[in-house]
Formats: structure tokens, sequence, C-alpha cells
């Protein structure tokens, strides 16, 4: 009598197939992926070294990437990733999208996330060039001491020593290409989160790369939504300037949203009073703001770089809502453009004309010899060690054997000592 061969067998050699075949594909997807990170690191050996952990392909359809590291040669800091992923809605859909990328196909959906991106700032020459900084809105910084942005120099003086980042990007192509929605989002610890969704009109026929480069240079925004989330970024902008220029919270505040009113002019723009309003809102309760544009017609992507600002902003219907509040219509009219300027206001000292112009020429660091440190007790100085390490501050005290500097720490203020030994050069900002 022949034996029928157990169901639950034939089920336990199907489950081992399909192991043994995700072992082998694991394999190969992540051999593949180290072949082109080694080809990666071999291309930019002449300016940095670039390392990674391990790789791993999750059954959910994501291929991450831990522990990712460029040390540059020329710089202290490392910039490091704590995961790099791609993500489709599932495997197969994940599989199917790295063959479409090497027939030179774009997949129809992916996504990309970058999370823990870690960027120091202070100790690793990142702020030597006093690089402006913002976190995506506009004159955020104005009436602080002569900046309408901050600087990447000013970060550590609000107790931010290095940018931790999570940023993503999903897109779908709809129609087989004729359509594309997009989000984009950026969240940096302690600071802010900027997300934008939009939607783009391609009129391409096919997700073939080529043919998809020349549609995206004809594209059309069809609509988009921005979300500004502030996480901490405002409170301490603002404790910090108001020391800066040495006046109380309040005042800066209002110093601040009149600089914030008035620099718009530079672009030839005059917000109503309504924006003015919901602006000063949020800068008393800073949580969310909310961005609705819906182009009149379909706007080419180019008329952001060939319209002047007035006549962008007219080619949209805006509104916005503060903090989950009420919606606000957005209310910009064009005025005569209007030079750059500060007055005593900005200063925090209204009885002292000169003030403005001396803050205005105090956009660079220059440095003197130590000997001459003397006298510049007060004064915002910043030296560099041996090591090359970084720091920036307000001299206290120069004696024969050290540098006192007041710096900014974790829990507030305080005062630490440089030997002379270890100085290597002093630069004050003029």
């Amino acid at each position: 009598m022949r034996r029928r061969f157990p169901l639950f067998k034939m089920i336990l050699a199907l489950l081992a197939l399909v192991a043994i075949a995700a072992v082998a594909l694991h394999f190969h997807i992540t051999r593949q992926v180290e072949r082109e990170l080694v080809a990666l690191a071999s291309q930019v050996s002449p300016i940095a070294t670039l390392e990674w952990g391990s790789i791993q392909l999750h059954p959910s359809g994501e291929l991450r990437i831990r522990d990712i590291g460029l040390q540059p040669h020329m710089v202290a800091g490392e910039l490091g990733i704590g995961q790099l992923s791609f993500t489709a809605p599932n495997l197969i859909d994940l599989l199917q999208a790295t063959r479409e990328f090497g027939n030179g196909r774009l997949p129809a959906s992916l996504g990309l996330s970058i999370r823990s991106l870690q960027v120091p700032i202070e100790g690793s020459g990142m702020d030597q060039f006093d690089a402006p900084f913002s976190s995506g809105l506009p004159f955020e910084a104005a009436g602080c001491a002569g900046r309408d942005t901050l600087r990447l120099d000013d970060l550590p003086h609000m107790d931010i020593w290095n940018l931790t980042s999570d940023i993503t990007l999903d897109y779908r192509l709809l129609n087989n290409g004729e359509r594309m929605t997009l989000r984009v989002g950026s969240h940096t610890q302690y600071l802010a989160g900027l997300t934008i969704d939009a939607r783009l009109h391609l009129g391409s026929a096919s997700r073939d790369l080529d043919l998809l480069g020349r549609a995206w240079a004809m594209a059309r925004l069809e609509s988009a939504e921005l979300s500004y989330i502030d996480l901490g970024l405002r409170n301490r902008l603002d404790r910090f300037c108001a020391e800066q220029l040495d006046v109380s919270l309040e005042r800066f505040q209002n110093q601040h949203i009149e600089a914030w009113n008035a620099a718009w002019g530079h672009f030839g723009l005059a917000p109503g009073r309504e924006v003015v309003a919901a602006y000063r809102e949020f800068v008393s309760d800073p949580e969310v703001i909310e961005l609705e544009l819906k182009p009149r017609q379909r706007l080419p992507l180019t008329a952001f770089t060939r319209l002047q600002r007035g006549e962008l902003l007219e080619q949209f219907e805006l509104s916005l809502r503060i903090n989950q509040g009420m919606e606000t219509p957005v209310d910009f009219k064009v005025v005569p453009v209007t030079a750059p300027a500060m007055d005593a206001e900005t200063t925090g000292d209204a009885n002292d004309d000169s003030e403005p112009e001396e803050l205005v020429r105090q956009t660079r660091w220059v440095e003197i010899p130590m000997t001459r440190l003397t006298g510049h007790e007060g004064d915002r100085i910043r030296i560099t060690t041996s090591d090359g390490d970084r720091f920036s501050g307000e001299l206290v005290e120069v004696d024969g054997e050290h540098i006192h500097l007041r710096i900014r720490g974790v829990g507030g203020f305080h005062v630490r000592p440089f030997s002379r030994v270890e100085v290597a050069t002093v630069e004050v900002r003029r």
C-alpha cells in the first residue's frame, strides 16, 4: 500500500524553501548594497573616510543601513547617520524598485528616511565661515544684533552643540508618471520641524528616468501645504537675542516683530495687519504654523526662480493657520523695495545712534595677537586650541596664565579658563 506524504511535511518543506529563498535574497541584496558602498567610499576617499555598520533587508519592504559615518579629512567632527532606509509598500515592491532603477526607470513609489543625522557644530570647524542657519521661517532672527537669520556659531550660545535631524522623503507617481505626490520632512532636535506636501503635474507618459527628467523641467505645481513645528528654537532664540541686546524678553519680542515686519520691505513686500497679528500670536506661543498654497492656475516650478517675490505671491491663494486655530487669509502688498537698515531700537539702546552701524560691521571674526586681548573684556571672542577645538564666548578676564571665557553650556552659563599654552589662535568679532 502506497503511503501518502503527510500534509504537515509538505507545509514544512514549503516553509523551509521559503526560508532558504529569503536568506539567499537577503545575502544577494545586502552584498549588492555593500559593493555600492565600497565603490562610494573609494570615490570620496581623497577628501573623507566613509564607514558603515550593518545592512539589513526587512520583510516589511525596508532596506536599512545603520551607523554611517563620514569623517572629512580637514574637519575635526564626524558626520553621522544612525540609520538610512529605503522603503516600499512591501518586500516585492522593494525588489521591483531595485530592478527598475537598474533598468533606468523610476519606481512607482519609494520612501527615503535618514534618522539621527548628526552634524557637530562647536569644535568641528563648521562655524568658521559664519555660515547662515535657518529652520525654514523667513527673518526668524530679525532685530537680533544685526541679524535677519542665525549663524551656525550662534547655536552653541543657545546650548545647541550638535544638529540632530531626521529627514524623510516619500513620493508616489500616478497615471504612469503624469502626476506626482511628494512629501519632504525635516525635524531637528530642540529646534524645529518642517514638512512639505506637494502635488505636481509632470505630464509624462513614462517612468523612464530620461523622459521624467525632461518632464520635471516643465513640471507644474497643483497645490502645496507647509507645516512648521517649533521644537524649542523660538524660545531659545528669544532668550539669546534678549541677552545679546541686554533687554527684557518681552521687549525683544516686540522689537523682533517690528523688525520682521520691516524686513519684508527688502523684497518689496509688506505683510497685512492680520498676517502680523498671526505671527505675533506664534511668537508669544510658538507651536505650529500651517500654510496652504493654491495656485490660481498650474504654476511652473521655474516660476519660483524666475519671478520676483511679489509677482510670485500674486500667483497663489494663501491661507495661514497658527496653533491649529482659525484660518487667516495671507495678505501681502507690493511696496517699493527698502534697503536693509538697522535702527536704534533693534540694538536695545534707543539713545545711541552709533550702535547700529557698529553692529552692522560685526560680521566676521578677525584674528589678533594674544598680547592684545587686554581691553577686550566684555567682547565676544573665539579661541582655537592646539588640538583644533574652537570655543566662543564673552571675554571675562585675562591674566598671566589663563584666558577666561563666559560660555553657555548645559544648565546655563559658566566661566571656563583656557591655558595660554593650549590656545593656538584668538579672534574677535569685527
